[in-house]
This record gives C-alpha cells, sequence and structure tokens, in this order.
C-alpha cells in the first residue's frame, strides 16, 4: 500500500483502539489491522471475532506460513486465529493442516476468498488470499536470507567481486529481529518516524549485523516465534562474551558525513561543421530550479502599499488569510458575503468547491460569487487578484513587469568586515548562477579590507562548540567528536539551522539535537557561542578540518 493509505489506515486503528479504552500498543495495532483485513472473522475456524474478544489472550497473532519456515515476519504473512486452534496448528501451513480433510480444506479456501478480498482500505488484500491458500512452499528459506537473487544484487556482486576477494549478498528480512535477539536495539534509538529511522547510525548498525549472519544464527532464529506462548527457547548465542560491549562501543563512534551537492550546473561543448569550418557550441544549465512558477506584477494600487500581485483562481482560495490579500475591495467583499452567507466568517479555513461555487450532477460548476452591475446581469467572479509581499523577488526580464520569487539559497558568505566584526552574504541559486554565467567569482567580499571566515552550505559539515580546544581536532576521541558533529540543515538570513550528524528527526528542535545560530553574538543562538569549525569526513571516517580552497579575497562585482 502506499504511504498515505497506510498512515490514514493507522490513525483509524489508534482512533478505534482508544475508544474501547485499550492500550495502544505494537500488538493492539497489528490485531486491528488484521481484525479489519479479515473481516471480523477468524479464516481457520470461520468463528466471529468480537472486538470485546479481540484484545484479550484469546485471539493470537499466528504466520500463515509458519516462522520456523519461512522468517517472513511481513503482515502479508500474519492473520488472527483463536488460542485453541493456534495450538493445534503446531507450525503447519493452512494447507498442511486440513490437507487430511479435503471438503474441509475447500470450504476453507472459500471462506479466505471472501474475507481477503480487496478494499478501499486494503487494495492489495489478495495477496494475502494466495499466500493463505498456497500448499507448496518450494524455496530454501536460510539460504534466501544468505543469497538475495535480485538483479541489482548480482550485479553489484560482479562490480565488486573485482576488488574484493570475497562478496556475498543476503536479503534484510531478518536483520531487526537479529538485533532484537542479540539485545542490541537499546544501544541507540531503533524507532521509526515517518517511514524513516530516527538515527542513521541504525544502517551502520545493521550493515553489521549482516556482515557476521550466518545459517547457525538462522537456524537458531527460526525456532525463535515472537508471537508463540509456549516458546522456551535459550537465550540466543552471542559471537563472544565482550560482542555487545564491542558493538557498543564502535556503534557510539561512528561519525555519519552527509553527501553535499558541488555541482549545481552542467556545461555541454557540442562540435559540428558548418560548410568548411568546425563551430563549437558550448551549452549551460542549472542543475535544480532557480525560482517558484508563479509570475507577479509589481504595482501600487490605489489606498495601498506597492506590492507583488498575482492572479489566482477562487477554487485556490482556501483561508481567511488569503481573503484578506485580495487587493480590489469589490471582489473582498462579495467573497465575504458569500462566506457570510454560508455561516464561515469566522472559519480559518474552508473548502472553495463547495463554498464559492454550485456544484452539478454532470459534474459541472458554477460560481456562486458576483459583483454588482447598474447596467445588467450581476458579473460572475472566477479568479481574484492577491498581493504578496515577496522578501526575495527579482524581475524576469528588464522591459516587462514580471517577478518571480527565488526557491532556494545557494551559499552564506560569512566575513569580517574592515570593523573585524563578522557579516553575512546570502546568495541564492539564481545569483551564484548569474556569476557562474558571466565569469565572475563565485564568492565575493564586498570590498578589500573584508576577510572571509567560511561558507555555509546545505549538509556541510561542523564542529559546534570546540573552541577551547587543548589539541588539534584531528587528535580528539571519537566518541567526544560524535557529540559535536552537525550538519547544515538550512540556510536563510542570519538563520542558520544545525542538526547533529546522526540525527534523522528533521523536525525535531531540542538541543543537542538542534542548534539554531541567529546573530553573530554570544549568547544562547550566537555565532560566538558555538564557534563552527568546518570539517571532512573522508570515507574510512577520519575526520580533518576542511580546506576552504574556494575562499578568494575578491572584491564583490555587481552584475
Amino acid at each position: 500500500m502506499d504511504q498515505k493509505r497506510v498512515a490514514n489506515n493507522r490513525y483509524r486503528y489508534i482512533n478505534r483502539i482508544g475508544s474501547l479504552s485499550e492500550n495502544i500498543t505494537q500488538l493492539n495495532l497489528l490485531k486491528m489491522e488484521l481484525w479489519e483485513e479479515c473481516s471480523g472473522i477468524c479464516p481457520y475456524s470461520g468463528e466471529p471475532i468480537p472486538l470485546e474478544t479481540l484484545f484479550t489472550d484469546n485471539i493470537k497473532v499466528v504466520y500463515i506460513h509458519p516462522w520456523s519456515k519461512s522468517l517472513n515476519d511481513s503482515s502479508v504473512n500474519k492473520t488472527l486465529c483463536y488460542s485453541y486452534f493456534a495450538e493445534r496448528l503446531d507450525e503447519n501451513s493452512p494447507y498442511e493442516f486440513f490437507s487430511d480433510n479435503p471438503e474441509q480444506w475447500e470450504k476453507v479456501v472459500d471462506r479466505a476468498a471472501d474475507l481477503f478480498s480487496n478494499s478501499i482500505n486494503y487494495p492489495a488484500n489478495q495477496k494475502k488470499f494466495r499466500k493463505f491458500v498456497k500448499r507448496y512452499y518450494q524455496r530454501n528459506y536460510i539460504k534466501n536470507q544468505l543469497d538475495d537473487p535480485n538483479f541489482v544484487s548480482r550485479e553489484v556482486a560482479c562490480l565488486l567481486s573485482k576488488v574484493c576477494v570475497r562478496v556475498s549478498i543476503s536479503s534484510d528480512y531478518t536483520t531487526d529481529h537479529m538485533i532484537h535477539a542479540f539485545s542490541l536495539d537499546k544501544i541507540i534509538d531503533p524507532t521509526h518516524e515517518k517511514f524513516r529511522y530516527r538515527d542513521h547510525r541504525n544502517y551502520g548498525l545493521k550493515s553489521y549485523i549482516v556482515a557476521i549472519r550466518d545459517n547457525d544464527y538462522l537456524k537458531e532464529l527460526s525456532i525463535r516465534n515472537k508471537y508463540s506462548t509456549l516458546n522456551n527457547a535459550p537465550l540466543f548465542p552471542i559471537p563472544h562474551d565482550d560482542f555487545r560491549n564491542e558493538v557498543n562501543y564502535f556503534i557510539n563512534n561512528m561519525l555519519v558525513a552527509h553527501k553535499k551537492q558541488d555541482r549545481f550546473y552542467s556545461t555541454r561543448k557540442v562540435n559540428y561543421k558548418s560548410g568548411d569550418q568546425i563551430v563549437s557550441n558550448r551549452g549551460f544549465a542549472p542543475r535544480g530550479s532557480l525560482h517558484r512558477d508563479s509570475m507577479y506584477g509589481k504595482r501600487t494600487p490605489p489606498n495601498l502599499k506597492t506590492a507583488y500581485h498575482i492572479r489566482k483562481p477562487l477554487e485556490s482560495i482556501r483561508t481567511m488569510g488569503q481573503v484578506e490579500k485580495i487587493v480590489d475591495v469589490n471582489v473582498k467583499n462579495a467573497v465575504l458575503k458569500v462566506l457570510k452567507n454560508a455561516n464561515l466568517s469566522d472559519e480559518n479555513t474552508f473548502s472553495p468547491q463547495q463554498v464559492f461555487f454550485k456544484n452539478y450532477v454532470n459534474g459541472s460548476k458554477k460560481t456562486k460569487v458576483f459583483l454588482p452591475n447598474k447596467n445588467g446581469d450581476p458579473v460572475p467572479v472566477n479568479k481574484v487578484r492577491i498581493r504578496e509581499a515577496l522578501n526575495s523577488a527579482v524581475k524576469l526580464k528588464k522591459d516587462i513587469d514580471q517577478y518571480v520569487n527565488l526557491r532556494k539559497n545557494h551559499h552564506v558568505l560569512i566575513y569580517r568586515d574592515e570593523n573585524q566584526d563578522l557579516n553575512e552574504e546570502v546568495v541564492s541559486f539564481w545569483e551564484a548562477i548569474k556569476r557562474i554565467e558571466s565569469g565572475a567569482s563565485l564568492y565575493q567580499l564586498p570590498n578589500d579590507d573584508c576577510e572571509m571566515v567560511t561558507a555555509l552550505h546545505i549538509n556541510d559539515m561542523f564542529l559546534m562548540g570546540v573552541n577551547d580546544l587543548k589539541e588539534p581536532v584531528e587528535d580528539l576521541t571519537k566518541d567526544n567528536l560524535v557529540k559535536h558533529l552537525y550538519r547544515v540543515q538550512k540556510l536563510s538570513s542570519r538563520f542558520y539551522e544545525f542538526r547533529q550528524a546522526h540525527n534523522n528527526q528533521l523536525d525535531a528542535t531540542e538541543y543537542p539535537n538542534y542548534i539554531r545560530i541567529n546573530n553573530f553574538g554570544s549568547r544562547k543562538t550566537g555565532w560566538s557561542t558555538y564557534q563552527p569549525l568546518k570539517v571532512e569526513i573522508s570515507p574510512i571516517g577520519d575526520l580533518v578540518v576542511a580546506e576552504e580552497r574556494y575562499l578568494y579575497n575578491t572584491q564583490k562585482l555587481i552584475l
């Protein structure tokens, strides 16, 4: 299923479980999902499963293809079953259990076809039906874990084998289960957020587990069914006695680097023959969008300040804030009148399709917003002109009143002026492209008396708060560097956002995961408080102070 449908389903499960006064746990969420998939009926016995019984021990989650034979923990391989029936299954698939009674098996197949049918919330439920009625499983589940048959994996292994002595490829289905079995899931935060790990170091931990995984560990894992209450297996074996401390040491000394997009334009030289002469044609293209799609006109209407105006369809007016930006007073009053008639004049948001239009059965619609007309019928309003205050608008062409809103910044240059005070220059992607295209220097100072300090780009790596060092950065221990290593996440004028390199909670704003610099002072959000030091991390994890060779004291050129 797509991520939006998964998120909507999960939101519905949480609300329904909360209304039943049950604990919102992973197991209860899974039970609610499986209960909806099988329409509240046990697919094995055909008995209905009341909601009052669903979250008790009378209902068990079972693997359709048993865990000991598949190591498949996906939701497609799970369903619900009454506990008394689950004990009788004894690591058998549905066909293996009912194979001695063909008539009963036919009834089970017919019932499963009705229960596991596709629906709006579960458009891929037919996969579970095919899994449920499957008779034979030919694949060797352990061999499949140690040998990934995918074409891309085989091609990558072929390339690596040219420089490595031994290359093996494996699937990732059981890695998380092995991490839990080794009791390594408490070393770093293993939780997901918006379908990604909160901590980037989880990928390093998973890579390590894949490297040590072998037949013996997979066989040991296959006898551990997390939904079985009869499982009294001994502790999971570990490679050596100090294994957990060793993994903890290496994971907490892992430096995470982020890829920086250095190439922001492309050039291409094409030679072609024209008569007896060879002509060279040089092409230049930005690697990204220079500005947003909308075009604005700069105008000064009566009794209002100069602003940037744009015409928008009535369907795009969704908030009272947008209504207040309508330039024409008569049009604004007509829109407010319609909102008042719909009892929405005090609402912040509304649906324009329902408020401003009358919809017909054949799919057509007609506006409800009209301007009075002394000489005839009222004038229908389908578009409105609104004003915007844009801080980074630039004129698109010299002779045409067209302005665009710039999309992003390329870098922020930090320098010391003639008074030795720190200052900044924010260079947009638009300005950077103009400089490169004209042959000017990308990093420019206001005058020759200024001195460059550093340049901030997205995903640049910095050490924060290490200004009192008594030893070189290269001599610091990695566990100390991890605490101070940050990347640049967002950039704007006097608003620099840094996030710890290993942290992947992009919306979290708590220290130490997140640092914001708003000024060049020495207070909480000051540059002097953290003294950012740009560094580079090699592919093997060595950290060195960055040599900013691209910084030249070139006086600013006005283009």
